[in-house]
């Protein structure tokens, strides 16, 4: 069970803690925010999965680099994402048991595991639409990153 990892510190807390809804739906939660978080995220999982994972990347979302392998590949795409962000946290280590855990409930318990990372960042680390309107369309960046080093 521990390298399920399903307790963080912080707003992560654990992963089964559904409505805990802050930051991702307002702070405090709010319904028009959580409605945007919903919808968002909902429509357009590819792209704020992209923008979430260059953000554990420390890099500014790229087509090329994050959304083309997210959309391609979001089952890998996701644990990805998990790992860095229970690495952020200071939650366990970078083995291959916690590997197998980060793909476990990413897999299999998807919509906790989002929660999760909803509560563990701010709007403007998963909020693509609004990077978009901002920033238009960026093609890539390099060096191609898939995990925190």
């Amino acid at each position: 069970m521990a390298c399920l990892n399903p307790v963080w510190p912080g707003a992560g807390g654990a992963c089964w803690e559904l409505w805990k809804c802050s930051p991702c739906c307002g702070d405090p939660c709010n319904f028009n925010d959580g409605l945007y978080c919903c919808f968002t995220w909902y429509c357009c999982t590819p792209c704020n999965l992209s923008k979430l994972w260059a953000h554990t990347l420390e890099q500014d979302c790229q087509f090329i680099n994050h959304f083309i392998p997210t959309f391609l590949f979001s089952c890998i795409v996701g644990p990805i994402v998990r790992h860095n962000l229970r690495l952020k946290a200071g939650v366990g280590e970078d083995d291959a048991a916690n590997w197998i855990g980060d793909f476990f409930c990413a897999w299999c318990c998807g919509i906790c595991t989002v929660a999760q990372f909803m509560r563990t960042t701010s709007k403007s680390d998963w909020d693509s639409l609004n990077d978009l309107s901002e920033h238009g369309l960026r093609i890539y960046v390099e060096p191609i990153k898939m995990v925190k080093p």
